[in-house]
């Protein structure tokens, strides 16, 4: 707890929400479920529940929100998978506040960020004796928040005005965004926004359309069926004609961007 309070003792963002739902039904407050249009005048209606949501007021009146996912173990979001469509989760969640949040949140509501947030108890490797401010440093990279923020070094100050290192965004000296860190423009971010839509509208049309085959994906030599526990249910076998992986790319974060500028995306529905 220690670790995750630090992100309100050195930063301006405040808890708004926690295990907020969207979509849900019930007494309990909560938003409505994101709606994706399909070309056939029908919808997909999404719904889910965010661990936690933060907000800061700029001058303007605008709410700048984040959001927290947490997990049981490091993890980094591939922007990669995002593409492909394998890792939605994070990205729908501040997609759900900042589009569908007026319930709760009136006025605009702008996307400053979307964190990964470790809750376990790792043992650390030590060299006794050690200092406890050595002991800290490293307790506190441990529980680093991974994800992406708002490309707007002010936004990136505010999360961490101390210079602790709390998320994977680092400042330069004169201020600045360091080259290479996990950031977005608030045009990028309407592009994932944009993408996010069309992968669940595609998803949704081939569903509908009948399309169950089992076609696991391949990437970089991983693939789900690894760890998978119905293997012995959908009996896939790429050695049998007729099955095989759907094999994709491996997406650097420069790539992902410079597709998402070809294909142009989509803008507010």
């Amino acid at each position: 707890l220690r670790f995750l309070n630090e992100h309100m003792y050195h930063g301006q963002f405040r808890p708004i929400w926690v295990e907020l739902p969207f979509g849900e039904s019930g007494d309990a407050p909560g938003l409505p479920p994101v709606s994706i249009a399909l070309p056939d005048g029908s919808e997909v209606l999404l719904r889910g529940r965010i661990d936690r949501v933060d907000g800061m007021q700029g001058e303007d009146g605008a709410w700048h929100l984040r959001v927290f996912d947490y997990k049981s173990s490091p993890r980094n979001l591939d922007l990669g998978k995002f593409y492909h469509g394998l890792a939605l989760q994070l990205l729908l969640y501040l997609y759900a506040v900042v589009e569908t949040g007026d319930p709760l949140l009136p006025g605009r509501r702008r996307p400053a960020g979307a964190l990964y947030f470790p809750v376990y108890d790792p043992m650390e490797r030590l060299v006794i004796p050690e200092s406890t401010e050595r002991l800290l440093e490293l307790r506190r990279k441990r529980f680093k928040a991974t994800g992406i923020l708002s490309d707007e070094p002010e936004l990136v100050r505010s999360m961490d005005d101390a210079g602790l290192g709390l998320t994977q965004v680092k400042l330069n000296k004169d201020g600045s965004v360091r080259k290479n860190a996990p950031v977005a423009s608030p045009e990028q971010f309407q592009q994932l926004f944009g993408h996010l839509r069309q992968v669940v509208r595609r998803s949704a049309e081939r569903l509908l359309g009948g399309e169950v085959a089992v076609a696991p994906y391949r990437m970089a030599g991983q693939a789900p069926c690894t760890h998978c526990s119905y293997r012995p249910v959908c009996q896939f076998d790429p050695t049998v004609e007729g099955q095989g992986y759907r094999h994709l790319e491996r997406l650097k974060p420069a790539e992902v961007w410079s597709r998402l500028n070809l294909e142009g995306g989509e803008r507010h529905e």
